[in-house]
């Protein structure tokens, strides 16, 4: 052997344990103190940058446990609007990358990893979608109650109404398709949503429009939205018309287009708004729990059945 292959299979040999530590390697902790990023793999190794303004309540590790996200202090009434961000990864551990937000809220009460490249940042009605790997926003979300598919791959949420009066206006559900967004930004937008599609209720219905052209057969969302375990479909309670209704949503997306269906069916009481304390799966896609004061319904939104009960005093 030459001694030109002697001295290059060592140096391979360690660029490839290199690269191997990196790709099997996965963050066991992360701590922001005394002005230092501190992250510990599984393997024991450490990881120390500089960071003094870093929140410790917005750490957030990838599901993978390979990316690392933090955002600095956030001022929600400062007229700029935006949010500084930052990604550490194994793919460059010896810094964080830095990505600015422009995000319309006061506070920040909500940060999830969705995937291990998607991060979902939300707040005071508002949320965005933001992509780590191409930094930017590619989803902007105008509302709340925002619900992640098992799948991780959509967000339900309701839609705010606007600017014209509650009373006036039906409740909308909208979903974003997470890959399917806008291309990544970091500008102001033009528009508060984008990225996003209604799916109920469907255009055609004679109450949407802002204000409603029927406000007393506007829809009135009692609760959140459940997802089922196939995600796609989903499930969530209104008034309209003086009833109470179990809704089940079906969103399908095909060649980048989303398509939506749904099919509801009257509950045996009506539940006045606001009165709701208790609304989950009692048995994963079979029955549907709905407390609220005294009374227990149980649903089952695939047979189109429900039943009432006394409500438990442990709800």
């Amino acid at each position: 052997m030459s001694q030109r292959a002697r001295n290059t299979i060592p140096r391979i040999s360690i660029v490839a344990v290199v690269l191997a530590l990196r790709v099997f390697a996965q963050v066991a902790e992360v701590r922001l103190l005394e002005g230092k990023l501190r992250i510990t793999t599984v393997q024991g190794r450490q990881y120390e940058l500089e960071e003094s303004n870093g929140s410790e309540q917005s750490l957030r590790v990838s599901p993978g446990r390979t990316k690392v996200f933090y955002h600095l202090p956030f001022d929600g009434y400062d007229t700029k609007h935006e949010l500084v961000a930052k990604v550490w990864s194994f793919a460059d551990p010896d810094r964080a990358a830095q990505l600015r937000v422009w995000i319309k809220s006061r506070f920040i009460d909500r940060v999830e990893w969705i995937d291990d490249r998607y991060v979902l940042i939300a707040g005071d009605g508002r949320g965005v979608v933001v992509d780590t790997e191409n930094p930017g926003v590619t989803h902007r979300l105008w509302g709340g109650r925002l619900a992640i598919s098992p799948d991780r791959k959509k967000l339900l949420y309701v839609q705010a109404v606007g600017r014209a009066p509650r009373e006036l206006t039906s409740n909308v559900a909208a979903v974003a398709v997470v890959g399917m967004g806008t291309n990544p930004t970091h500008e102001p937008p033009e528009s508060m949503e984008s990225g996003v599609h209604e799916v109920y209720p469907p255009e055609s219905d004679p109450t949407r429009g802002t204000p409603a052209p029927i406000p007393e057969r506007r829809h009135i969302f009692l609760t959140g939205i459940l997802w089922f375990s196939d995600s796609e479909r989903a499930v969530l309670v209104e008034n309209q018309d003086d009833i109470t209704w179990l809704v089940v949503l079906s969103i399908q997306v095909l060649n980048g287009a989303v398509s939506a269906s749904h099919l509801r069916f009257p509950l045996p009481a009506r539940i006045e708004e606001g009165t709701i304390t208790r609304f989950a799966w009692s048995k994963p896609d079979e029955e549907v729990e709905v407390v609220a004061g005294n009374m227990r319904l149980i649903a089952n939104p695939i047979r189109r059945t429900a039943r009432m009960e006394a409500a438990s005093h442990s709800h």
